[in-house]
């Protein structure tokens, strides 16, 4: 469980790195992908907002991972969560940072 004290500081590069690369695998081809966050988690019935615009079909991470680093800036004590879906064959990802 993290504290509130590691919630207030920006994702590690090695974090970011990891991100980055789930990312970038998971990209290739037709995505959505969308940077959420809430207030505070405490079951499965949470409000997620979505940060800026969803992200269609790119190739590259570098635009996510500025999101998350400019909605953590913003917000330091949310949970922030990178959600990416495909249609064809249908699969989703959510990966907490």
């Amino acid at each position: 469980m993290q504290t509130a004290q590691s919630l207030t500081r920006l994702p590690t590069a090695g974090r970011l790195a990891e991100v980055s690369q789930l990312v970038s695998k998971y990209l290739r081809g037709d995505c959505v992908v969308r940077i959420d966050h809430t207030p505070r988690v405490v079951d499965r019935d949470v409000r997620w907002q979505q940060w800026g615009q969803t992200f269609y079909a790119i190739r590259d991470a570098g635009p996510v991972i500025d999101a998350i680093v400019a909605c953590r800036a913003r917000y330091p004590t949310r949970t922030i969560r990178v959600c990416a879906e495909r249609l064809q064959p249908q699969s989703r990802l959510v990966f907490w940072v």
